[in-house]
């Protein structure tokens, strides 16, 4: 089976083939198109049996627009979770980490969302391995480096690169040996004294569960490049 846009030379090559073909619209930017490549491919995963659970596709679509409303561009940041993410990661360069395989796989999409949407280094990896290098830049200089609310860059010259962590949990999907790192992980933070962001996954499904926090990191990567490209 092959999914893509119909005029591609790949859409040339699966009716040579004679696959089956499922053309999707051009979407621009190319970012924006996760969901319209993967549902085929996973509805038809689904039929074939090689999937462990249902997809139930109705209540992703539902948190998809729940969402959406939650991160209106109109709504305030004390109520709109991406603008707050957004405005907690400015002027840092996150570390976003996933507590399981399935938050691993929103750790790296929210990473190159934030490198194509936002132009920021985004550094990005899955526990438990990734407590075993990337934590320990906690111990750096550029981990604790508070806010100076009277700092002035023109007079005291441009202030050192500060890091924060993005934790995404995944309650339902953790181990309980990794739920315990995680928890460590956060323990570790707070010892620290830098800023740890941690956001769970909502849903039933492992896909409206990936959903949930796809969604959210879609709009703060989303509305970091606003900010880059706004004049201030």
């Amino acid at each position: 089976m092959c999914v893509t846009a119909a005029d591609s030379s790949l859409a040339r090559r699966a009716q040579q083939a004679r696959a089956a073909f499922v053309p999707v619209p051009d979407i621009s930017p190319p970012q924006a198109g996760l969901w319209a490549l993967a549902v085929p491919g996973l509805v038809v995963a689904e039929q074939w049996g090689l999937l462990h659970e249902r997809l139930d596709l109705e209540a992703t679509a539902v948190r998809l627009e729940q969402v959406a409303a939650a991160c209106y561009l109109g709504r305030d940041s004390l109520v709109n979770p991406a603008k707050g993410l957004a405005l907690a990661l400015g002027g840092r360069i996150p570390q976003v980490w996933g507590s399981s395989p399935l938050t691993g796989v929103a750790a790296y999409r929210f990473a190159c969302q934030l490198n194509a949407q936002a132009r920021t280094v985004a550094a990005y990896g899955v526990l438990p391995e990734v407590a075993h290098h990337q934590l320990a830049v906690l111990d750096g200089p550029a981990a604790g480096s508070p806010d100076d609310i009277f700092a002035d860059p023109d007079l005291d010259g441009p202030a050192a690169l500060r890091l924060a962590q993005v934790l995404l949990r995944d309650p339902a999907g953790e181990s309980g040996r990794v739920r315990a790192r995680a928890d460590a992980v956060v323990t570790r933070a707070e010892e620290r004294g830098t800023r740890l962001l941690v956001i769970d996954t909502q849903g039933a499904t492992r896909l409206e569960r990936l959903a949930s926090v796809v969604g959210v990191t879609d709009f703060a990567a989303a509305f970091l490049g606003l900010q880059a490209v706004m004049p201030s």
